[in-house]
């Protein structure tokens, strides 16, 4: 049974992951603004094939993502790996499919990293990197985070536990950017 509510969640969800606001779907797929604000509100209980076909083609989704109840289907799991190789508190980790793209998740097992408790989870995002990024490196047999610093072409991490440490980084080392931390419950 396709429920509207669903679908007015769901096209909040992806409208605010991918940045677009009700103009520029609008223009993008020739449906009037007050329709798209009536399908986001709810207020539509009753969406065309004419309407939601170009949506979901706008966003690259199939209509189920767009009418799935999300508690059935709402949620993907990423594999949980540690900094230190030991086994993680946990095999994955559910994360919304519409949140951040999430491509990494790294369970803290030291106490080492005053800015990270343990047990806490690095969300990592596969991206362009910049500096001043906090990054997750691998160096060695470790995963370590660290602050970026690029200084003519040269990749370095600098420590985030002793200020005055710096580790010549590969730029082919680099997992990703950390996006997000999750406190985990004990």
């Amino acid at each position: 049974m396709i429920n509207p509510d669903n679908f007015a969640k769901n096209l909040l969800a992806i409208m605010k992951l991918h940045g677009v606001t009700t103009a520029k779907l609008s223009a993008n797929i020739n449906i009037p603004e007050i329709t798209i604000n009536k399908l986001r509100n709810g207020q539509n209980k009753n969406p065309t094939m004419g309407t939601v076909i170009p949506i979901a083609k706008y966003f690259r989704v199939s209509l189920d993502e767009l009418f799935s109840d999300e508690n059935k289907s709402a949620q993907f799991k990423i594999p949980i790996i540690t900094m230190d190789g030991s086994k993680p508190s946990s095999d994955n980790f559910y994360l919304d499919k519409y949140s951040a793209e999430i491509d990494l998740v790294i369970e803290v097992t030291s106490e080492s990293y005053p800015d990270f408790k343990k047990g806490s989870l690095l969300l990592v995002r596969n991206s362009d990197v910049c500096n001043e990024d906090l990054v997750i490196a691998r160096l060695n047999d470790y995963i370590i985070p660290c602050k970026l610093v690029i200084e003519c072409g040269i990749y370095t991490g600098k420590s985030l536990i002793y200020s005055d440490k710096y580790y010549q980084i590969n730029i082919d080392n680099i997992l990703g950017v950390i996006v997000g931390i999750i406190w985990k419950r004990n």
